[in-house]
């Protein structure tokens, strides 16, 4: 009898490449820099990341060109110069940035500080997307994307090195997974965001529920008495075609707060597939083709009346609905 042996391979007709910048930002007298930010600008495009606490950063680009790079610490630029990506760019920054400056009056020592882009505590890790310069004007999954230790994609939202995670606005479980919750969080806006707690050390009654890291987004209070409304559209064309429309609106009275929010939009992506396949004295090879649609609309809306300082009554109503659609050929 005889054995064949075969070979297969699978050709993917569309590829990202990945380009990206990597190295270790330093200041003036070559100490690390950790949790500051690193922007890169392309064509009115931003893409951003966030050294770790050792200094070294990784930004991810979609392709190769030229590109402004600044570094932000405290919201200050800090780095700036224009470079040029083709594939990995290795590239250690030595910024303008001094150490924090020590002042002496009287015996007493003052030193300048102010709240740090990222916090680390006991239990969790701290991201204050309110002091963050590239997380203006974008939306809650960008933010969290951009968020150290959190990894996104386009149907769910991860901790590294955690199995289960739940998302909780306001330390209150939000209910939703999946594209769902994606499109959820896609209608809440950056700027509306003080902070995201990565709670890496749950409390013992969502441990109990088999999860094994939370995602805390606490929202800035709205204390200015009257209304405002925003419209928001968003698209983009690559090997997804996508595009967003949306609409927010938001009343606070000295008691009664309203907020509504609603959104519809669209993915469309299409793959070709080449299969060869090749055995003793035989050949194969087969072509293919993948499109899928995926449209989604979404809308919530959210009342509280305070009774008191310390009491308050509400009602949070959440709708989402999604139409998926996929066709494959050979």
């Amino acid at each position: 009898m005889k054995k064949a042996s075969f070979l297969l391979i699978n050709l993917i007709g569309i590829f990202t490449f990945r380009q990206k910048i990597e190295g270790k930002i330093t200041d003036t007298n070559n100490t690390n820099l950790s949790y500051v930010e690193i922007v890169a600008t392309q064509k009115d495009k931003k893409y951003s990341s966030i050294s770790t606490e050792n200094g070294n950063f990784a930004l991810q680009l979609p392709e190769n060109g030229t590109y402004k790079l600044e570094i932000f610490k405290d919201q200050k630029s800090i780095f700036n110069e224009e470079i040029q990506v083709q594939g990995t760019l290795l590239k250690n920054i030595q910024t303008t940035s001094q150490p924090t400056a020590e002042k002496q009056i009287e015996g007493v020592t003052v030193v300048a500080t102010s709240k740090k882009l990222v916090e680390r505590k006991v239990d969790r890790l701290v991201f204050n997307v309110e002091n963050s310069v590239a997380s203006q004007g974008v939306d809650a999954v960008e933010a969290l994307s951009q968020t150290p230790m959190l990894r996104t994609t386009d149907d769910a939202i991860s901790i590294a090195g955690k199995s289960s995670v739940a998302i909780m606005i306001n330390d209150r479980l939000v209910n939703l997974s999946g594209e769902e919750l994606i499109n959820y969080l896609k209608n809440l806006r950056s700027d509306d965001i003080a902070k995201i707690e990565v709670i890496t050390t749950p409390p013992a009654k969502y441990a109990a529920e088999g999860k094994s890291g939370l995602i805390n987004i606490v929202l800035k209070k709205n204390t200015n008495i009257g209304w405002n409304a925003s419209l928001q559209t968003s698209g983009s064309v690559s090997s997804v075609t996508s595009w967003r429309d949306g609409a927010t609106f938001n009343y606070q009275g000295k008691k009664l707060s309203v907020s509504t929010s609603g959104s519809m939009g669209e993915n469309i992506w299409k793959q070709k597939n080449y299969n060869y396949s090749i055995g003793e004295d035989q050949y194969w090879n087969s072509d293919g083709s993948y499109w899928g649609n995926y449209r989604y609309k979404n809308a919530n809306i959210k009342t509280e009346y305070k009774l008191n300082d310390k009491n308050l009554i509400g009602f949070n109503y959440n709708y989402s609905f999604s139409n998926p659609y996929n066709i494959s050929k050979k």
